[in-house]
């Protein structure tokens, strides 16, 4: 990929987009393209801070385990997405663990090239900040909606934010790229139970499980399941499939 690759990519994302051209074009001069196989570590939770990744193709999950040994995923980030910008404000090591998801390639720009960047000139200090409040917002935002809402509604706004990420960005399609696995550590159920409720959906028409992906069917019939306006029952039994009867 050459600059205009990279400058294609990055700008899908609202604050790469946002910032002034001087210092999207001193950003771009400081950096280098990496790649990684799949699965591949690009940090590791407790490692230094090593500088700042944008996405350019592929994917990246954070995820972190807890002292109990619980694994956690916190996101994946998609084409055009920033990610490490905690650890190079505050230079403690990193919270998360960081792995591709499948073949990718990444914009670093180092530790030593962002305290250039940030020690130049105030203002390009506050424009990387943006960058952590967007992330801080978002996770306020998603944190404070999961934890009053049952289950399935949880799933359901789960899989229509990466969805909705995934094509803003420019994802072709609606199949979020997430396994069960990684749902059920996202929402905080078990496997088990994030099968049972994608097989329901399934038969209902709602999504359609591949490799890897879960593929969306019916944008409005799982908005009303995440907005709770089908759902029925306590927090851990679903409405048959998801649905009322005559919705």
């Amino acid at each position: 990929m050459d600059r205009r690759d990279w400058i294609r990519v990055l700008e899908r994302d609202p604050w790469f987009a946002s910032l002034e051209p001087e210092l999207a074009e001193l950003m771009l001069s400081l950096a280098v393209e990496r790649k990684f196989r799949a699965n591949e570590i690009v940090y590791s939770a407790n490692d230094a801070p090593s500088g700042i990744y944008g996405v350019l193709s592929g994917g990246v999950r954070l995820s972190q385990y807890t002292a109990s040994g619980k694994h956690i995923l916190f996101s994946t980030f998609s084409p055009g997405a920033w990610f490490g910008v905690i650890s190079e404000f505050d230079g403690l090591p990193r919270p998360h663990n960081a792995v591709t998801v499948e073949p990718t390639r990444l914009l670093h720009l180092s530790s030593a090239a962002f305290r250039e960047i940030v020690s130049r000139d105030w203002r390009h200090c506050f424009a990387m900040a943006r960058c952590v409040v967007v992330l801080f917002r978002g996770a306020l935002g998603l944190l404070s909606e999961l934890r009053s809402l049952p289950y399935p509604a949880r799933v359901a706004q789960t899989l229509l934010a990466i969805s909705d990420h995934e094509v803003a960005v420019g994802g072709a399609d609606a199949a979020p790229r997430v396994t069960q696995d990684e749902l059920a550590a996202m929402v905080g159920v078990t496997r088990q139970t994030i099968s049972r409720l994608l097989h329901d959906w399934e038969a209902a028409g709602l999504v359609a499980r591949g490799y890897g992906r879960v593929r969306i069917l019916d944008h409005l019939g799982l908005g009303r399941i995440s907005a709770m306006e089908v759902y029925e029952g306590s927090p851990d039994r679903p409405a048959q499939r998801g649905l009322r009867p005559g919705r």
